[in-house]
């Protein structure tokens, strides 16, 4: 009778049935389960389960992605009289990584095209705060800093770009010694080896009011927006391509939608979310890059510090590694008055597997943050983890540039997530695996795939401009072709490339939980271990 219930409740797993063994953990846990396995707090859907459709409804593009430029981008080809469907989940088993509440406007960048395009998005943020009437912006002036400009080292060079590539773009800036900057930002105070470069246009943008109100601009042009779906499958019909999704937790409740053309908008993981529609992209990487703040602290417009960005020094030579460029935001601390600042590094690690990741949120605590030989060694010490090393080299940077910068204890670190690329352009265009026109990736980035100084242009930013241009590559519309062609999914460093997707109708799970496969896989191997053991054991001769 044993035999018999393993045998209902695991038909494929031979080992169990035979001898009357006892079931396997990965047996006991299936038939327990009945649904499919659980990955976080959502069970996933088999295929054996019964569902209901509980909607039907046909689109003529499907947007998927759940940021702002996915948002956007739904809400442009509404205004241009397509149906359009908003799925914000792709569903993959990662950490979702935290955005910040406050982003950076800077329109200073060594590329012209990405300054063109800060500029051009600049103006998209400011017709949609009119049409939304709330504040979404609020002006704060820039200034790239670097210290020792006529020095050869990584950040002069860098620096040395920035006024030639805001002036290809249109883009007005100018050169300040540091006695002008810091007669003009009284919180500063600079070397005199420093040189400066202000840009005036510069802003402060509050994102939870941005994309609350990006996403009530879309559904009141229309789009039919489904933020608590996930993606379960899809497949390609020809004339359309069909999707189901539904709700974490009654995942046998199908919603079933058909669209003419698919718009891919990964706000996070983007390589990993393409990779479930056939996609892979080499040079598309995602890299975790730390936050420190005091807490307690709280953004106030004020003349005294710009939108900054600092791009190092020349550093000895038996010193080879480069300083780590940076910019931020303007802080004040609500406890002490004292001047703190929004720290992000230019660079971060890579992340290897987005299944395992985990955000880094922690206080620092540590009791020697006045003395500088003791941080020193600590920067120094190999045991010394990269997050403390950042930390400490980030801070007392930033110490040494701007008055009353308050102290690391009490400070909160967060890691967050940037998508990088190897030129620091975003991606735009042609799914090569589908005919032109059917599926568009629109993906962002927010750096360059470089170590040391180097432009943190932010993604968040190049939202409005990034959704223009992949609705009108959605419409064949045209647009910018010197623009789209810099941007293009194509292009050289890239390495675009379709591959096949086994069963993304029924199977599209094995994707979205890589990590539960790898269990699984794991589990199974040391199965078939036990299996060999007993089956040695029951073959033994009985003396």
């Amino acid at each position: 009778m044993h035999a018999q219930t393993i045998k209902r409740l695991q038909p494929d797993c031979r080992s169990c049935t035979a001898h009357g063994n006892t079931p396997h953990r990965r047996c006991r846990t299936t038939a327990a389960a009945g649904s499919g396995p659980l990955i976080g707090l959502q069970r996933l859907p088999d295929s054996q389960q019964s569902t209901t459709v509980v909607e039907r409804r046909a689109a003529d593009v499907a947007v998927i992605g759940g940021g702002l430029a996915a948002v956007l981008s739904a809400y442009t080809l509404a205004r241009a009289g397509r149906k359009v469907l908003l799925l914000s989940d792709y569903g993959l088993a990662a950490a979702r990584p935290q955005g910040s509440a406050l982003q950076p406007l800077k329109l200073t960048d060594t590329d012209p095209l990405l300054v063109h395009l800060a500029a051009e998005s600049s103006a998209y943020w400011r017709g949609l705060e009119l049409l939304s009437s709330s504040q979404l912006l609020s002006p704060q002036a820039s200034c790239d800093v670097v210290l020792q400009p006529d020095r050869d080292h990584a950040g002069a060079e860098g620096f040395s770009k920035l006024q030639d590539a805001c002036a290809a773009a249109g883009v007005t800036t100018g050169p300040l010694s540091c006695s002008e900057a810091m007669a003009q930002f009284r919180q500063l105070r600079l070397p005199h080896s420093s040189a400066c470069l202000l840009q005036p246009d510069g802003a402060v943008l509050h994102a939870g009011d941005a994309a609350s109100a990006a996403r009530t601009l879309a559904e009141k042009a229309g789009v039919v927006s489904r933020p608590g779906l996930i993606l379960r499958g899809w497949r390609d019909r020809g004339s359309c391509f069909q999707l189901r999704a539904s709700s974490r937790l009654a995942p046998e409740l199908l919603s079933l939608f058909e669209a003419e053309a698919l718009l891919l908008a990964p706000e996070h993981w983007a390589g990993p979310c393409l990779g479930l529609f056939g996609l892979a992209v080499e040079g598309l990487q995602s890299r975790e890059v730390l936050h420190c703040q005091v807490d307690g602290g709280m953004w106030q417009q004020q003349a005294q510090l710009p939108l900054w960005q600092y791009w190092g020094e020349a550093t000895p030579a038996d010193q080879p590694v480069q300083p780590i460029g940076m910019a931020g935001l303007p802080l004040v601390t609500g406890q002490t008055g004292g001047w703190v600042l929004q720290q992000l590094p230019a660079w971060g690690l890579p992340v290897a597997d987005p299944f395992t990741w985990q955000p880094a949120s922690q206080q620092w605590r540590s009791s020697n943050d006045d003395d500088q030989e003791q941080q020193a060694a600590a920067a120094a010490s190999s045991s010394a983890s990269w997050v403390e090393v950042q930390v400490r080299q980030l801070h007392q940077t930033c110490s040494q540039l701007v008055h009353d910068v308050g102290p690391l204890q009490g400070a909160t670190l967060r890691s967050s997530i940037r998508s990088v690329t190897q030129d620091g352009r975003p991606i735009i265009g042609q799914h090569p695996g589908f005919e032109p026109g059917r599926v568009v990736v629109a993906a962002a980035a927010s750096g360059a795939q470089q170590y040391g100084p180097g432009s943190c242009s932010s993604s968040f930013q190049m939202s409005p401009m990034l959704a223009k241009l992949a609705g009108d590559v959605v419409r064949s519309a045209g647009g910018d072709a010197a623009l789209l062609q810099g941007l293009e999914l194509q292009r050289e460093g890239l390495g675009a490339a379709a591959v096949d997707v086994r069963d993304p109708w029924e199977g599209l799970q094995e994707l979205q939980a890589a990590q539960a496969v790898a269990k699984e896989e794991a589990e199974r191997a040391a199965d078939e271990a036990s299996d060999n053991r007993q089956d040695l054991a029951f073959r033994e001769p009985v003396a």
